[in-house]
């Protein structure tokens, strides 16, 4: 890949109504992870109408990383995968993380 290019992590997901507890604590602990690997967050969106199609995705975010190694590694961590279960109950369906590049 080109050095000049932004690498991109879009995560999309469900939050679960009937758990905030777990989302909120998800959502704090996964922030000191993303740091770690050097994510910069771009910016957080909260799904105001879903006009085409029908996943329901409720918030979105987008953070850069340095480069697409930094993202495989984080995913791989154990830090992150430690939040697995935290993660099923913070979300009522799976959390899709998208590696992009523009």
């Amino acid at each position: 890949m080109q050095e000049d290019k932004n690498i991109y992590l879009i995560v999309s997901a469900i939050p679960n109504p009937d758990d905030v507890f777990s989302y909120n604590s998800y959502v704090f602990q996964i922030a000191s992870i993303f740091n770690l690997y050097r994510a910069v967050n771009v910016c957080r969106y909260r799904t105001i109408e879903q006009v085409i199609g029908n996943s329901g995705v409720k918030t979105t975010a987008i953070f850069t990383f340095p480069d697409v190694t930094a993202i495989k590694d984080m995913l791989a961590s154990p830090e992150f995968n430690a939040l697995n279960d935290l993660r099923e109950k913070a979300y009522t369906k799976t959390v899709d993380y998208l590696i992009c590049i523009n």
